[in-house]
């Protein structure tokens, strides 16, 4: 299948983003309104927490490989958008710094997940809430995921799925990314009001051809049934500081 094909069947089927992200986008607003500050937790080059909270909330945005290059550089206190390089393990800011801290496709990348989801709950104000958007392990897809070294994941995301433009591939861990593991490491740390939810995928990760990207679409379909629910793409976790 020609990439051209492929991104005609995936936005015809789902528009720019599929609905797990468009819950993301409906959290974010609901949480982000007035003059809050936001921590972007393992931003990267993505935008995506921008877009949605845009320039009048204060936004932090921190990534341990992610090189500080933006203009905007300063002092917390003062800056309405901040960029710093930074380990999520450790986190360059006082306590009770944020209103609200987004992590979102970090989870699956952390190598000590308790440790980060302590600073999160450290730099929330109380009262604050984190918002964490990640992958499922429980998924069959991301079971092969865990079986393919790093070097096959690249070449079959370049070869196959560079129609989507997030091409970069990192090392994955998976050590919080059942609902029960995500649910008790944050309760270790002090977080309460703890909500996770399970939203299917958008087939992307099958877009290598019309047949396996049309076999994803009616797998994801099947997680519709009740029992199936459990084995959905995405984990959406929602956490309030005591």
């Amino acid at each position: 299948m020609t990439l051209q094909l492929a991104r005609s069947l995936y936005t015809r089927r789902y528009g720019h983003e599929s609905p797990a992200f468009a819950r993301c986008y409906e959290l974010l607003q609901e949480h982000v309104s007035g003059r809050v500050r936001v921590l972007d937790a393992g931003q990267g080059p993505s935008r995506f927490v921008r877009e949605v909270v845009g320039t009048q909330p204060r936004l932090v945005g921190v990534d341990a490989q992610w090189p500080i290059s933006h203009p905007e550089n300063g002092d917390l206190p003062g800056a309405a958008n901040l960029f710093l390089q930074s380990r999520l393990e450790q986190l360059p800011f006082g306590d009770a710094n944020f209103d609200v801290v987004v992590c979102l496709m970090v989870v699956e990348h952390l190598e000590n997940p308790g440790a980060c989801f302590a600073e999160f709950h450290r730099v929330l104000r109380p009262g604050g809430r984190l918002l964490m958007f990640t992958t499922n392990v429980l998924n069959p897809i991301m079971l092969v995921s865990r079986i393919l070294p790093l070097h096959a994941k690249q070449a079959v995301i370049r070869r196959f799925l560079s129609f989507r433009g997030d091409v970069a591939v990192h090392p994955t861990f998976y050590r919080a990314n059942r609902p029960g593991r995500v649910t008790s490491l944050l309760r270790a740390v002090g977080f309460r009001k703890i909500t996770v939810s399970l939203h299917p995928g958008s087939a992307y990760y099958m877009a290598m051809n019309r047949l396996c990207f049309r076999f994803g679409w009616w797998w994801e379909r099947c997680t519709d049934w009740l029992p199936l629910q459990r084995l959905r793409l995405y984990l959406l976790t929602v956490a309030q500081r005591s």
